[in-house]
């Protein structure tokens, strides 16, 4: 699951999902966003440190 937050990201791997057998929609229980949520902002306000970081290289399509 990748969180964003004006311009700001949190990858959260293994992301707990429900996987809808008909159509393949992905679905997250509220309180797995919550806490997704809850440690994005933990994370940059520096009151918890994430597991690990990475680099992404960008390059705009235009």
């Amino acid at each position: 699951y990748l969180y964003s937050y004006q311009g700001k990201y949190l990858l959260v791997p293994n992301t707990p999902v429900e996987i809808c057998l008909d159509c393949g929609m992905i679905y997250y229980d509220a309180a797995v966003l919550k806490e997704i949520e809850r440690r994005f902002f933990a994370i940059h306000q520096q009151n918890e440190m994430p597991d690990s970081y990475i680099q992404i290289p960008s390059k705009s399509y235009t």
